[in-house]
């Protein structure tokens, strides 16, 4: 894969094909496409750094499946955990799930139970348990606008049993469930510091939502547009990563 000159190690990060970048303007004007080469880091500017500060700090971003067809089958997660449908009595557990693998965010059993599992939108949600304690989720939303799209929400993986596989199988899980809820497409919301998710994303065939400006209208609501620059970097990061 090139990036404008810069040849991207797409093996070692996991991207068998480019992926190409749509770049959304507001629906009142035509949308148009941007090669993934049109991503290139730019040199001046400093890479991601552990203590981000001023345009390294976190932007919460929007990625975009364009298609559900050939999901791949969701990989076996292997015994003894179990990848089945999050239930009401499960909210406590996956409360403490989410509150681990989300920093600076505060979980309860009851707004669990309010926010996700009794929301009438929410399809449903994958877990991976082991016995009664849960390791890995996702979800998958439906909302009214854009219809015919899925949402994949609330991604999360216990801390101590990350690169396991388990957000893979549960992401292509929810992929498989909305294209069965007959889906076109989906989104999902991550945030510019979680390289190792992006490219777990990207890999799964989601490429990121671009637009000129922080104040350009979204042609998507609620999905979180942002300059081409924040994409830059993270590439950047992920070739850094890469060697």
């Amino acid at each position: 894969m090139r990036i404008k000159g810069l040849q991207l190690p797409s093996a070692r990060l996991g991207l068998s094909t480019p992926r190409s970048v749509w770049h959304h303007a507001s629906q009142n004007q035509s949308t148009t496409r941007a090669g993934l080469s049109q991503l290139q880091p730019d040199p001046l500017a400093r890479p991601m750094s552990e203590e981000p500060t001023g345009d390294d700090v976190p932007a919460d971003v929007t990625m975009w499946c364009r298609t559900l067809s050939g999901v791949p089958p969701m990989p076996q997660v292997g015994a003894p955990l179990e990848v089945r449908r999050a239930r009401v009595e499960d909210a406590g557990a996956l409360a403490a799930l989410l509150g681990s693998a989300f920093e600076g965010e505060t979980w309860d059993a009851a707004g669990v139970e309010r926010e996700v599992l009794c929301d009438p939108t929410v399809r449903a949600i994958l877990v991976v348990a082991a016995g009664t304690r849960l390791v890995s989720t996702a979800s998958l939303q439906v909302r009214p606008e854009p219809p015919g799209s899925g949402w994949v929400r609330w991604v999360a993986t216990d801390p101590d049993r990350r690169r396991e596989g388990l957000a893979r199988a549960v992401v292509i899980g929810v992929l498989a469930l909305a294209a069965q809820a007959g889906c076109m497409d989906a989104y999902l919301d991550t945030r510019t510091d979680r390289l190792a998710a992006i490219r777990l994303y990207m890999q799964l065939g989601f490429e990121p939502l671009v637009a000129d400006g922080w104040e350009r209208a979204s042609a998507v609501s609620g999905s979180h547009e942002v300059p081409r620059e924040v994409w830059q970097r993270v590439v950047g990061a992920l070739c850094a990563q890469a060697g």
